[in-house]
């Protein structure tokens, strides 16, 4: 997921995270897909981890 940012200068920047979501249970992805609703890839991690149920 990329995160703009205001730096010390006034300008914007992009930071890169990268959530391992195979390492979350379902309802902590369940959260993160809820709070993160343009993280598509979350998304079709949770519906997967769902069917694995």
């Amino acid at each position: 997921m990329v995160k703009p940012y205001l730096n010390t200068k006034n300008s914007w920047e992009f930071t890169v995270t990268l959530v391992n979501y195979q390492t979350m249970i379902l309802n902590e992805l369940r959260r993160y897909v809820l709070s993160h609703r343009e993280d598509i890839q979350a998304f079709h991690a949770y519906i997967d981890s769902s069917f694995k149920i």
